[in-house]
Protein backbone atom coordinates (compact mmCIF):
# COMPACT_ATOMS: atom_id res chain seq x y z
CA UNK A 1 0.00 0.00 0.00
CA UNK A 2 1.49 3.51 -1.20
CA UNK A 3 0.08 6.21 0.99
CA UNK A 4 0.32 9.51 -0.88
CA UNK A 5 -1.26 12.96 0.57
CA UNK A 6 -41.19 4.19 -27.67
CA UNK A 7 -40.20 0.94 -25.42
CA UNK A 8 -38.95 -1.84 -27.70
CA UNK A 9 -38.82 -5.86 -26.57
CA UNK A 10 -34.74 -6.58 -26.38
CA UNK A 11 -34.37 -7.91 -29.75
CA UNK A 12 -31.50 -10.27 -28.71
CA UNK A 13 -31.07 -12.92 -26.31
CA UNK A 14 -31.32 -13.30 -22.12
CA UNK A 15 -28.92 -15.78 -21.13
CA UNK A 16 -28.38 -17.07 -17.71
CA UNK A 17 -25.20 -19.14 -17.37
CA UNK A 18 -23.73 -20.74 -13.97
CA UNK A 19 -20.22 -20.67 -13.54
CA UNK A 20 -17.47 -21.31 -11.79
CA UNK A 21 -16.19 -18.50 -9.75
CA UNK A 22 -12.44 -17.54 -9.76
CA UNK A 23 -12.53 -16.38 -5.42
CA UNK A 24 -10.54 -15.66 -2.58
CA UNK A 25 -11.92 -17.33 -0.69
CA UNK A 26 -12.87 -20.73 -3.38
CA UNK A 27 -16.84 -19.24 -4.18
CA UNK A 28 -18.69 -16.01 -4.53
CA UNK A 29 -20.26 -13.89 -1.45
CA UNK A 30 -22.20 -11.43 -1.14
CA UNK A 31 -20.76 -7.93 -1.85
CA UNK A 32 -19.86 -6.18 1.23
CA UNK A 33 -21.16 -2.29 2.01
CA UNK A 34 -18.66 0.60 1.17
CA UNK A 35 -15.70 -1.69 -0.56
CA UNK A 36 -14.63 -0.99 -3.74
CA UNK A 37 -15.59 -2.95 -7.28
CA UNK A 38 -13.04 -3.04 -10.25
CA UNK A 39 -13.11 -4.21 -13.67
CA UNK A 40 -10.77 -5.24 -15.52
CA UNK A 41 -10.65 -4.32 -18.87
CA UNK A 42 -8.87 -6.46 -21.10
CA UNK A 43 -9.38 -9.05 -23.88
CA UNK A 44 -7.21 -11.04 -21.75
CA UNK A 45 -8.01 -11.24 -18.05
CA UNK A 46 -11.83 -10.51 -17.53
CA UNK A 47 -12.70 -10.55 -13.95
CA UNK A 48 -14.72 -8.23 -11.49
CA UNK A 49 -12.80 -7.94 -8.18
CA UNK A 50 -13.98 -6.50 -4.63
CA UNK A 51 -11.65 -4.65 -3.17
CA UNK A 52 -11.49 -3.04 0.56
CA UNK A 53 -11.33 0.74 0.27
CA UNK A 54 -7.57 -0.32 1.89
CA UNK A 55 -6.73 -2.31 -0.87
CA UNK A 56 -7.13 -5.94 -0.09
CA UNK A 57 -8.36 -8.38 -2.38
CA UNK A 58 -11.97 -9.83 -1.03
CA UNK A 59 -12.63 -12.06 -4.06
CA UNK A 60 -12.57 -12.12 -7.92
CA UNK A 61 -14.96 -13.23 -10.02
CA UNK A 62 -14.20 -14.66 -13.96
CA UNK A 63 -17.38 -12.56 -16.02
CA UNK A 64 -18.60 -14.59 -19.01
CA UNK A 65 -18.99 -13.93 -22.40
CA UNK A 66 -22.43 -15.23 -23.72
CA UNK A 67 -20.62 -15.98 -26.72
CA UNK A 68 -17.45 -18.57 -27.58
CA UNK A 69 -15.32 -17.86 -28.67
CA UNK A 70 -15.23 -14.36 -27.61
CA UNK A 71 -14.33 -12.18 -30.60
CA UNK A 72 -11.61 -10.11 -30.49
CA UNK A 73 -12.16 -6.55 -28.76
CA UNK A 74 -14.88 -8.07 -26.63
CA UNK A 75 -13.47 -6.49 -23.04
CA UNK A 76 -14.95 -5.60 -19.75
CA UNK A 77 -15.69 -2.15 -19.14
CA UNK A 78 -17.69 0.18 -16.66
CA UNK A 79 -19.38 -1.37 -13.40
CA UNK A 80 -22.28 -0.04 -11.13
CA UNK A 81 -24.19 -1.51 -8.58
CA UNK A 82 -28.05 -2.07 -8.69
CA UNK A 83 -30.39 -0.81 -5.77
CA UNK A 84 -30.85 -4.44 -5.94
CA UNK A 85 -27.61 -5.07 -5.28
CA UNK A 86 -26.42 -6.36 -8.32
CA UNK A 87 -23.31 -5.68 -10.30
CA UNK A 88 -24.30 -4.72 -13.68
CA UNK A 89 -21.49 -4.74 -15.60
CA UNK A 90 -20.61 -3.07 -20.10
CA UNK A 91 -19.87 -6.09 -20.74
CA UNK A 92 -18.01 -6.15 -24.47
CA UNK A 93 -17.19 -3.37 -27.61
CA UNK A 94 -18.69 -3.91 -30.83
CA UNK A 95 -21.18 -6.66 -29.26
CA UNK A 96 -21.79 -5.88 -25.50
CA UNK A 97 -23.97 -6.86 -23.48
CA UNK A 98 -25.53 -5.71 -20.07
CA UNK A 99 -24.51 -8.62 -17.46
CA UNK A 100 -25.67 -8.72 -14.21
CA UNK A 101 -24.18 -10.84 -11.91
CA UNK A 102 -25.87 -12.32 -8.64
CA UNK A 103 -22.83 -12.93 -5.94
CA UNK A 104 -25.24 -14.82 -4.07
CA UNK A 105 -26.38 -17.07 -6.30
CA UNK A 106 -23.01 -16.97 -7.99
CA UNK A 107 -25.09 -16.52 -11.52
CA UNK A 108 -25.07 -14.79 -14.82
CA UNK A 109 -27.89 -13.11 -16.58
CA UNK A 110 -26.57 -11.40 -20.38
CA UNK A 111 -28.98 -8.95 -22.23
CA UNK A 112 -28.30 -6.89 -25.45
CA UNK A 113 -29.46 -4.58 -27.45
CA UNK A 114 -29.83 -4.44 -30.92
CA UNK A 115 -27.36 -1.55 -32.63
CA UNK A 116 -25.92 -0.65 -29.27
CA UNK A 117 -21.73 -0.56 -29.19
CA UNK A 118 -19.06 1.46 -28.03
CA UNK A 119 -15.42 2.21 -29.73
CA UNK A 120 -12.40 0.03 -28.83
CA UNK A 121 -11.10 2.83 -26.80
CA UNK A 122 -10.02 2.26 -23.23
CA UNK A 123 -12.30 5.38 -21.22
CA UNK A 124 -15.54 4.60 -23.26
CA UNK A 125 -18.41 1.98 -22.15
CA UNK A 126 -20.35 3.78 -19.34
CA UNK A 127 -23.24 2.05 -17.23
CA UNK A 128 -25.04 4.10 -14.73
CA UNK A 129 -28.44 2.08 -12.50
CA UNK A 130 -31.26 3.76 -10.84
CA UNK A 131 -34.49 1.97 -9.55
CA UNK A 132 -35.47 -0.60 -11.75
CA UNK A 133 -33.15 0.89 -14.90
CA UNK A 134 -30.04 0.41 -16.13
CA UNK A 135 -28.54 2.96 -18.61
CA UNK A 136 -25.20 2.08 -20.87
CA UNK A 137 -23.61 4.64 -23.25
CA UNK A 138 -23.76 3.78 -26.49
CA UNK A 139 -21.07 5.04 -29.87
CA UNK A 140 -22.40 3.62 -32.98
CA UNK A 141 -24.23 5.19 -36.14
CA UNK A 142 -27.18 5.53 -34.00
CA UNK A 143 -25.40 6.54 -30.72
CA UNK A 144 -26.88 8.00 -27.52
CA UNK A 145 -28.28 6.14 -24.35
CA UNK A 146 -29.78 2.47 -23.70
CA UNK A 147 -31.69 2.18 -21.04
CA UNK A 148 -32.61 -1.30 -19.94
CA UNK A 149 -35.67 -2.59 -17.76
CA UNK A 150 -34.60 -4.87 -15.40
CA UNK A 151 -38.14 -5.18 -14.08
CA UNK A 152 -40.23 -6.38 -17.09
CA UNK A 153 -37.09 -7.07 -19.95
CA UNK A 154 -37.82 -3.84 -22.32
CA UNK A 155 -35.30 -1.76 -23.19
CA UNK A 156 -35.26 2.00 -25.59
CA UNK A 157 -33.00 4.00 -26.84
CA UNK A 158 -32.81 7.34 -26.11
CA UNK A 159 -30.79 10.13 -27.43
CA UNK A 160 -29.98 9.36 -30.96
CA UNK A 161 -27.21 10.35 -32.77
CA UNK A 162 -25.26 12.01 -29.78
CA UNK A 163 -22.34 10.18 -29.21
CA UNK A 164 -22.18 9.89 -24.85
CA UNK A 165 -19.12 8.08 -23.53
CA UNK A 166 -19.98 7.89 -20.28
CA UNK A 167 -23.12 8.06 -18.00
CA UNK A 168 -23.38 8.36 -14.24
CA UNK A 169 -26.42 8.61 -11.85
CA UNK A 170 -25.95 11.82 -9.03
CA UNK A 171 -27.14 11.35 -5.44
CA UNK A 172 -29.31 14.11 -6.59
CA UNK A 173 -31.35 12.10 -8.19
CA UNK A 174 -30.55 13.39 -11.88
CA UNK A 175 -28.77 11.34 -14.76
CA UNK A 176 -26.03 12.41 -16.11
CA UNK A 177 -24.20 11.58 -19.31
CA UNK A 178 -21.26 13.00 -21.41
CA UNK A 179 -20.64 13.64 -24.65
CA UNK A 180 -17.75 12.31 -26.56
CA UNK A 181 -16.92 15.92 -27.77
CA UNK A 182 -16.37 19.49 -26.00
CA UNK A 183 -16.98 18.19 -22.72
CA UNK A 184 -20.80 18.65 -22.82
CA UNK A 185 -23.04 17.03 -20.10
CA UNK A 186 -26.83 16.69 -20.34
CA UNK A 187 -28.81 16.20 -17.21
CA UNK A 188 -31.29 14.06 -17.23
CA UNK A 189 -34.72 12.87 -15.46
CA UNK A 190 -34.10 8.99 -15.44
CA UNK A 191 -37.54 8.35 -15.01
CA UNK A 192 -38.76 10.34 -18.43
CA UNK A 193 -35.38 11.01 -20.12
CA UNK A 194 -36.30 14.49 -20.16
CA UNK A 195 -33.50 16.48 -20.49
CA UNK A 196 -33.28 19.15 -17.22
CA UNK A 197 -30.39 21.17 -18.19
CA UNK A 198 -26.72 20.92 -19.71
CA UNK A 199 -23.25 22.38 -19.21
CA UNK A 200 -19.82 22.55 -20.26
CA UNK A 201 -16.91 21.35 -18.47
CA UNK A 202 -13.69 23.45 -19.08
CA UNK A 203 -11.48 20.50 -18.52
CA UNK A 204 -11.60 17.31 -20.64
CA UNK A 205 -12.69 13.94 -18.87
CA UNK A 206 -13.00 10.92 -19.55
CA UNK A 207 -15.82 9.90 -16.82
CA UNK A 208 -17.70 11.66 -14.44
CA UNK A 209 -19.24 11.12 -10.69
CA UNK A 210 -21.61 13.56 -9.41
CA UNK A 211 -22.61 14.15 -5.63
CA UNK A 212 -25.94 15.14 -4.05
CA UNK A 213 -25.22 18.57 -4.54
CA UNK A 214 -24.75 18.02 -8.33
CA UNK A 215 -20.62 19.07 -8.18
CA UNK A 216 -19.24 17.15 -10.77
CA UNK A 217 -16.03 15.45 -10.12
CA UNK A 218 -14.03 14.36 -13.47
CA UNK A 219 -11.40 11.62 -14.21
CA UNK A 220 -9.13 13.44 -16.98
CA UNK A 221 -7.04 11.72 -19.72
CA UNK A 222 -4.45 14.46 -18.67
CA UNK A 223 -3.78 12.61 -15.07
CA UNK A 224 -5.95 15.05 -13.30
CA UNK A 225 -8.98 14.41 -11.22
CA UNK A 226 -10.90 17.60 -11.45
CA UNK A 227 -13.96 18.97 -9.35
CA UNK A 228 -16.44 21.51 -11.06
CA UNK A 229 -19.61 22.96 -10.09
CA UNK A 230 -23.42 21.83 -10.77
CA UNK A 231 -22.99 24.24 -14.42
CA UNK A 232 -19.26 22.62 -15.22
CA UNK A 233 -17.09 25.84 -13.30
CA UNK A 234 -13.82 24.34 -12.24
CA UNK A 235 -13.63 24.68 -8.33
CA UNK A 236 -10.40 22.20 -7.59
CA UNK A 237 -7.48 20.02 -9.17
CA UNK A 238 -5.65 17.15 -7.53
CA UNK A 239 -3.18 15.73 -9.63
CA UNK A 240 -1.85 12.04 -8.37
CA UNK A 241 1.16 12.04 -10.82
CA UNK A 242 -0.38 8.20 -11.61
CA UNK A 243 -1.08 9.02 -15.70
CA UNK A 244 -4.11 9.06 -17.53
CA UNK A 245 -7.19 8.11 -15.36
CA UNK A 246 -10.28 6.64 -17.14
CA UNK A 247 -13.07 6.17 -14.65
CA UNK A 248 -14.38 7.80 -11.22
CA UNK A 249 -17.27 7.10 -8.97
CA UNK A 250 -18.40 8.81 -5.71
CA UNK A 251 -20.25 7.33 -2.43
CA UNK A 252 -23.05 9.04 0.17
CA UNK A 253 -19.97 9.96 2.65
CA UNK A 254 -17.89 12.24 -0.48
CA UNK A 255 -15.31 9.26 -1.13
CA UNK A 256 -13.95 8.94 -4.68
CA UNK A 257 -12.21 5.91 -6.61
CA UNK A 258 -10.67 6.33 -9.69
CA UNK A 259 -9.57 4.05 -12.21
CA UNK A 260 -6.34 4.44 -14.28
CA UNK A 261 -5.38 2.86 -17.36
CA UNK A 262 -2.63 1.36 -16.17
CA UNK A 263 -4.24 -0.85 -13.83
CA UNK A 264 -3.83 1.15 -10.65
CA UNK A 265 -7.18 2.49 -8.42
CA UNK A 266 -6.86 5.69 -6.40
CA UNK A 267 -8.66 6.85 -3.42
CA UNK A 268 -9.46 10.74 -1.88
CA UNK A 269 -12.82 12.45 -1.29
CA UNK A 270 -14.67 15.02 -2.41
CA UNK A 271 -12.06 17.93 -0.69
CA UNK A 272 -9.14 16.20 -3.30
CA UNK A 273 -6.87 17.28 -0.40
CA UNK A 274 -4.67 13.79 -0.99
CA UNK A 275 -4.96 10.18 -1.86
CA UNK A 276 -3.77 6.35 -1.64
CA UNK A 277 -3.03 4.14 -4.18
CA UNK A 278 -3.17 0.76 -4.83
CA UNK A 279 -2.88 -1.75 -7.91
CA UNK A 280 -5.53 -4.09 -9.35
CA UNK A 281 -3.99 -5.21 -12.44
CA UNK A 282 -0.17 -6.53 -12.62
CA UNK A 283 -0.34 -6.71 -16.27
CA UNK A 284 -1.37 -2.48 -16.64
CA UNK A 285 -4.63 -3.56 -17.57
CA UNK A 286 -7.52 -0.46 -17.61
CA UNK A 287 -9.52 -0.68 -14.52
CA UNK A 288 -13.45 0.93 -13.91
CA UNK A 289 -14.32 1.34 -10.42
CA UNK A 290 -17.14 1.40 -8.60
CA UNK A 291 -18.66 1.48 -4.62
CA UNK A 292 -20.15 -1.78 -3.80
CA UNK A 293 -22.89 0.71 -1.82
CA UNK A 294 -25.88 1.65 -5.16
CA UNK A 295 -27.27 4.89 -5.45
CA UNK A 296 -30.58 4.89 -2.87
CA UNK A 297 -33.57 3.72 -4.70
CA UNK A 298 -36.14 6.45 -5.73
CA UNK A 299 -38.54 7.69 -3.15
CA UNK A 300 -36.35 6.31 -0.09
CA UNK A 301 -35.66 7.91 3.17
CA UNK A 302 -32.17 8.25 2.38
CA UNK A 303 -32.63 10.09 -1.42
CA UNK A 304 -35.36 12.29 -0.22
CA UNK A 305 -32.55 13.49 2.79
CA UNK A 306 -29.78 13.94 0.47
CA UNK A 307 -31.84 15.92 -2.09
CA UNK A 308 -33.57 17.92 0.96
CA UNK A 309 -30.01 18.13 2.29
CA UNK A 310 -28.63 19.77 -0.94
CA UNK A 311 -31.34 21.94 -1.56
CA UNK A 312 -30.68 23.58 1.82
CA UNK A 313 -26.96 24.18 1.28
CA UNK A 314 -28.09 25.72 -2.01
CA UNK A 315 -30.35 28.27 -0.63
CA UNK A 316 -27.59 28.82 1.95
CA UNK A 317 -25.12 29.24 -0.50
CA UNK A 318 -26.95 32.01 -2.78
Amino acid sequence: MNWRCPKLRIADLVLVLLVGTVAVNARASELTPGNILVSVSSSIDRTLREYTPGGALIQSTAVPYPVSPIPGGEKLRDVVVTPAGLPAIYNGTFSPYMTLWDPAADTYTHTTYEGWSTYNLDSYGGIAAWGDYVYASDVDAQSGLVRFNTADGTAGHFYDLQELVDVTVGFDGLLYAMHEVGGVVFVIDPETMATVRGFTLNRPCNGIAVDGDGNVFGASGDGNIYKFSPYGALLDTLDPNEGSLIDIDVDAQGRLVVGTRLGWVLMTDNTLSSFTIFQASTNFDSVFVSFTTPVPEPGTAITILLLATSAIRRRTES
